[in-house]
């Protein structure tokens, strides 16, 4: 069978034009600075032959300067070579690892491609080429390795691998990869230009130091680089918009690889099921970042992966096919109800559901997954897991003598902190991003009938997610209509829309959301009313009240803090921005107003009841030091990194404890009603 990649000739030709005017580009800043130098020496041997005096060989000198610089500036990207980081990589051989590279060469031979040049394993789940490169790499050949994520290989079968495999050497065939490796050292050259100058910062600098004459002509210099710096910034934007494009059909294509390698349906599984398992997978990083202030950590965390990827399965309701989550389209849109299509143009990759729909129009046959794991064709996998995992844990500087959890004592807290930290399964992610609506409206007569696998069903939940997709939406049109994102047109629920249909658009969407938001109240009521019947049934209406009286009342303290909280962090934005001496005075003052309201709740929190249980001591550490005395943050023409950072940390300290007691009321609400329920089936 043949298959067709619609216009990737054209992307090409796009890409290799927008290289050409790149170096096009190059060439005339070159053109211009040579001319500069010229100038300059001319002007500064004129200066000094016809006024010859001490002022005009420094001016002399100086002009003669200005056109070096600008042409250092230009060239000495030349003189680089990037070397990827492979420190965190393991290197694997032919005879370490010969069922991996029988496999390797399978697929090689397949695809038509050349064998790697090298082999790691990381620790990710992923799979990806990667290359040394430097300015001479665009003129000769560079060999390209293969990396494989020791996470994607636990959570694959081997024809899964094979497929991803397929993928991986389709790059290695393409033309086009050429065309990524040109845009790569663009970008690079670039890059250098625009952001690596501190040595010749640090050069103009002390330059600038000799004389006030010099540093006069270093200004003069650096207005011209800053100049040239503004068209390379025009230059990427056009060359990098123009490879995005190719490379998300490049995407496409290196599909079509290993779907002639294995079939499609491989790669769509794996595809599928790959932000899946990386989730999974970081929630293990997560749980060991955790646990760096108690110096825990482990040998081997790939074991205790492959545990959280069929737990998290289980709690997901994903079924398992051959001890693997099975992760369909439909699973991954429960909770994205969002119907606004925007092409994201910075975007390397295509959307995983362009590319699955894309496999499976594929009229081939898939080859039949025998269920055997990826994992089973490698020797000495434990050694491996222990060397990657090692490296994992490197750079970390734990406090105290390490300690090392076993599997099984993982399993035990990490279960047991899933439970602390997720709402009771009985309401099936309902209230994951919605709260208990406190309301007495309607008859508590408890004969009312009630079935709470209706009202925590499939229709309800969806309608709680459509609801905040609606709102999302909403967002994102005022954002397009009110032009703070440039678009020529968008897609909404299939159909292409330009920016002027927005105010229209949203009309119909407020009178959707309004109807969404009358089942969700009319469901939230019938909740309300049952969980009140079942507490008066067991005598505990007084009990159930309260319950909810405290979640109110926390509900209230949310807003009256966080917006303290909002008001600070927009405050303080101007930090991170370039700005003159006069705005970053400006806002410094409307910080330090802010920053009064800040300090008083503050205060407030430390001593708020309903906030000592989340409050650790660590927290209480960075609000003790914040509080300690008045810090200056700026004065001109520097900022005071020590004071700032003192600032931000005590901000996010504040929002971890909102957040934290926010949750543990809301939790502590739905277990109640949980057990309620519980209480009640055993009567």
């Amino acid at each position: 069978m043949t298959f067709a990649i619609p216009g990737i000739n054209r992307m090409i030709l796009r890409s290799v034009l927008s290289i050409f005017l790149f170096v096009l580009t190059y060439i005339l800043l070159i053109c211009s600075a040579l001319g500069l130098i010229v100038l300059f020496a001319l002007g500064g041997i004129m200066v000094i032959r016809f006024y010859p005096s001490v002022f005009t060989v420094i001016l002399g000198i100086g002009l003669i300067g200005i056109g070096l610089f600008v042409m250092i500036f230009l060239v000495k990207f030349i003189f680089q070579w990037h070397k990827a980081d492979q420190s965190h990589l393991i290197e694997v051989s032919e005879s370490d690892q010969p069922e991996l590279f029988k496999l390797i060469r399978e697929v090689v031979s397949e695809v038509k491609t050349d064998f790697p040049h090298k082999v790691y394993l990381s620790s990710d789940v992923n799979a990806s080429v990667f290359y040394n490169s430097g300015f001479w790499s665009m003129f000769f050949p560079v060999r390209k390795n293969l990396m494989i994520g020791l996470g994607l290989v636990n959570a694959v079968s081997e024809t899964e691998l094979k497929a991803i495999l397929g993928h991986e050497f389709g790059h290695f065939s393409q033309r086009s990869m050429k065309v990524g490796s040109y845009v790569y050292y663009v970008n690079q050259v670039i890059h250098n230009v625009l952001f690596d100058n501190k040595s010749l910062d640090t050069l103009t600098q002390k330059v600038a130091d000799i004389h006030n004459y010099f540093g006069v002509l270093v200004l003069v210099g650096e207005k011209i680089i800053h100049g040239m710096q503004w068209v390379l910034a025009k230059v990427y934007t056009v060359v990098n918009l123009n490879y995005m494009l190719l490379s998300r059909e490049m995407e496409f294509q290196a599909d079509e690889s290993a779907a002639r390698v294995a079939g499609p349906e491989p790669l769509a599984v794996a595809l599928l099921r790959m932000d899946f398992a990386n989730y999974s997978y970081q929630a293990v990083l997560s749980y060991y970042n955790s646990k760096i202030p108690d110096s825990i950590k482990t040998l081997d965390v790939y074991p205790q992966y492959r545990y959280v990827l069929g737990f998290l399965a289980k709690e997901n309701k994903l079924p398992l096919v051959n001890g693997l989550p099975h992760v369909d389209v439909e699973h991954r849109r429960i909770y994205n109800k969002s119907r606004l299509v925007i092409k994201d143009q910075w975007a390397s990759h295509p959307d995983i559901e362009d590319r699955v729909e894309r496999l499976r129009k594929y009229v081939i046959k898939s080859e039949i997954d025998s269920g055997k794991h990826a994992a089973q064709i490698f020797r000495n996998l434990e050694a491996l897991h222990i060397r990657a995992t090692a490296r994992l844990f490197d750079q970390v500087v734990y406090p105290g003598p390490v300690v090392c959890l076993s599997e099984q004592q993982f399993i035990e807290n990490f279960v047991k902190e899933y439970s602390e930290n997720t709402f009771h399964q009985l309401f099936n992610a309902y209230y994951d991003h919605r709260n208990p609506v406190f309301s007495e409206n309607g008859s508590t007569d408890a004969n009312i009938p009630g079935d709470l696998a209706e009202m925590f069903g499939s229709e309800p939940v969806s309608l709680a997610y459509t609801f905040i997709a609606l709102e999302n939406d909403m967002n994102s049109l005022n954002l397009i209509s009110q032009g703070g994102l440039k678009l020529v047109s968008f897609d909404y629920a299939g159909k292409k829309y330009a920016p002027g249909d927005c105010v229209r658009l949203m009309a119909d969407l407020s009178k959707e959301l309004l109807e969404v938001q009358r089942q969700l109240d009319e469901n939230d009521s019938k909740v309300y009313r049952y969980f009140h019947n079942l507490a008066a049934q067991q005598g505990r209406t007084d009990e159930f009240k309260e319950m909810y009286a405290a979640f109110l009342r926390m509900n209230e303290k949310w807003d009256e803090y966080s917006a303290v909280y909002i008001n600070m962090v927009n405050a303080s934005l101007f930090v991170h921005q370039p700005a003159s001496v006069h705005v970053i005075n400006a806002s410094m003052s409307a910080l330090k107003k802010e920053e009064l309201l800040y300090r008083e709740n503050l205060v407030l929190l430390l001593n708020d009841p309903d906030y000592q249980s989340v409050m650790k001591s660590d927290a209480r550490g960075i609000f003790a030091h914040y509080l300690s005395k008045d810090w200056l943050y700026y004065y001109q023409p520097h900022y005071y990194e020590q004071a700032l950072t003192v600032l931000f940390e005590s901000l996010e300290a504040y929002k971890t404890v909102l957040s934290g007691a926010y949750f543990a009321a809301k939790k502590a609400l739905l277990d109640y009603k949980a057990n309620l329920f519980r209480e009640q089936a055993s009567f």
